[in-house]
Protein backbone atom coordinates (compact mmCIF):
# COMPACT_ATOMS: atom_id res chain seq x y z
CA UNK A 1 0.00 0.00 0.00
CA UNK A 2 2.90 2.33 0.68
CA UNK A 3 4.16 1.80 -2.87
CA UNK A 4 0.75 2.74 -4.26
CA UNK A 5 0.79 5.95 -2.23
CA UNK A 6 4.33 6.78 -3.33
CA UNK A 7 3.60 6.08 -7.00
CA UNK A 8 0.46 8.22 -6.98
CA UNK A 9 2.03 11.18 -5.19
CA UNK A 10 2.24 13.58 -8.16
CA UNK A 11 -1.11 15.26 -8.81
CA UNK A 12 -0.69 14.64 -12.55
CA UNK A 13 -0.62 10.90 -11.92
CA UNK A 14 -3.71 11.11 -9.72
CA UNK A 15 -5.67 12.62 -12.59
CA UNK A 16 -5.42 9.30 -14.45
CA UNK A 17 -8.77 7.55 -14.17
CA UNK A 18 -9.07 5.45 -11.04
CA UNK A 19 -5.71 6.25 -9.47
CA UNK A 20 -7.12 8.83 -7.09
CA UNK A 21 -9.59 6.25 -5.75
CA UNK A 22 -6.84 3.63 -5.53
CA UNK A 23 -4.69 6.06 -3.54
CA UNK A 24 -7.56 6.80 -1.16
CA UNK A 25 -8.14 3.08 -0.67
CA UNK A 26 -4.42 2.48 -0.02
CA UNK A 27 -4.21 5.19 2.64
CA UNK A 28 -7.33 3.87 4.35
CA UNK A 29 -6.03 0.29 4.19
CA UNK A 30 -2.77 1.35 5.83
CA UNK A 31 -4.64 3.16 8.59
CA UNK A 32 -6.70 0.04 9.24
CA UNK A 33 -3.58 -2.14 9.21
CA UNK A 34 -1.76 0.00 11.75
CA UNK A 35 -4.82 0.25 13.99
CA UNK A 36 -5.73 -3.44 14.05
CA UNK A 37 -2.57 -5.38 13.20
CA UNK A 38 0.36 -3.29 14.44
CA UNK A 39 -1.63 -1.65 17.24
CA UNK A 40 0.17 1.60 16.41
CA UNK A 41 -2.70 3.97 17.12
CA UNK A 42 -0.63 7.11 16.63
CA UNK A 43 0.46 6.13 13.12
CA UNK A 44 -3.06 4.93 12.33
CA UNK A 45 -4.36 8.36 13.40
CA UNK A 46 -1.78 10.17 11.25
CA UNK A 47 -2.77 8.08 8.24
CA UNK A 48 -6.46 8.70 8.91
CA UNK A 49 -5.79 12.45 9.01
CA UNK A 50 -3.85 12.15 5.76
CA UNK A 51 -6.70 10.15 4.24
CA UNK A 52 -9.22 12.77 5.33
CA UNK A 53 -7.31 15.34 3.26
CA UNK A 54 -7.50 13.02 0.25
CA UNK A 55 -11.13 11.85 0.38
CA UNK A 56 -14.50 13.35 -0.31
CA UNK A 57 -18.15 12.53 0.31
CA UNK A 58 -19.06 9.38 2.21
CA UNK A 59 -15.45 8.32 2.59
CA UNK A 60 -14.80 11.56 4.49
CA UNK A 61 -17.56 10.63 6.94
CA UNK A 62 -15.94 7.22 7.39
CA UNK A 63 -12.55 8.79 8.05
CA UNK A 64 -14.06 11.20 10.59
CA UNK A 65 -15.63 8.23 12.34
CA UNK A 66 -12.29 6.36 12.29
CA UNK A 67 -10.51 9.42 13.72
CA UNK A 68 -13.04 9.76 16.53
CA UNK A 69 -12.63 6.08 17.38
CA UNK A 70 -8.83 6.33 17.30
CA UNK A 71 -8.92 9.42 19.52
CA UNK A 72 -11.00 7.49 22.08
CA UNK A 73 -8.62 4.52 21.97
CA UNK A 74 -5.58 6.77 22.37
CA UNK A 75 -7.20 8.61 25.29
CA UNK A 76 -8.05 5.31 27.01
CA UNK A 77 -4.52 4.04 26.50
CA UNK A 78 -3.02 7.27 27.82
CA UNK A 79 -5.30 7.26 30.87
CA UNK A 80 -4.46 3.63 31.60
CA UNK A 81 -0.74 4.38 31.39
CA UNK A 82 -1.15 7.31 33.78
CA UNK A 83 -2.96 5.10 36.29
CA UNK A 84 -0.24 2.45 36.24
CA UNK A 85 2.72 4.81 36.47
Amino acid sequence: WRDVIDLTEPRAVRSIAGLSELRQFAVEALAIHHEHRDRDLTLARELALFALEEVDGLRADGMKHRLARLDKKIARKTNAQLLWS
